[in-house]
């Protein structure tokens, strides 16, 4: 879509809430796990500042969503993170917790069973097939990125 996250359109303001969902560089290494690697620091780097963008745009009360998997939210220090643009938590998810996924906005939709068109629409690197995400049966489609 052409928007950068970490520099947002300095003109957008009065927003009430900006969402990054799954923020990702796009890059897989083999130490991706490891607090001290360069993937982890990019990634670091990459969620403060979009919160301190998205801070700019938004107005008095607004909220900056994150939507993180696994080990990323405390890999990546999203909480110091937000400290740092000046964000307080208003509610966090325990990684796979699904069941707590579909509450609040999404409580009125109705699941349903994964489909196999669901699934990614081009091959890995490795040639596997895409897989079906949990979160499809809300909606969510997986977007490929450059590096995939």
């Amino acid at each position: 879509h052409g928007v950068d996250a970490c520099s947002l359109p300095e003109d957008i303001s009065g927003v009430d809430v900006v969402v990054f969902n799954f923020p990702h560089l796009g890059d897989v290494a083999a130490d991706c796990h490891s607090p001290d690697s360069d993937h982890v620091r990019r990634h670091r780097s990459l969620i403060a500042h979009f919160l301190s963008s998205a801070r700019r745009c938004l107005s008095a009360g607004g909220e900056a969503r994150v939507t993180l998997c696994g080990e990323q939210p405390s890999l990546w220090h999203l909480r110091e993170a937000a400290g740092r643009a000046g964000f307080d938590e208003k509610t966090s998810y325990p990684p796979g917790e699904v069941a707590l996924f579909s509450q609040g906005r999404l409580a009125a939709l109705k699941a349903q069973q994964p489909q196999a068109a669901w699934s990614c629409r081009r091959k890995w690197r490795n040639g596997s097939l895409g897989f079906v995400h949990w979160a499809s049966q809300y909606g969510y489609e997986h977007r490929r990125h450059e590096s995939e």
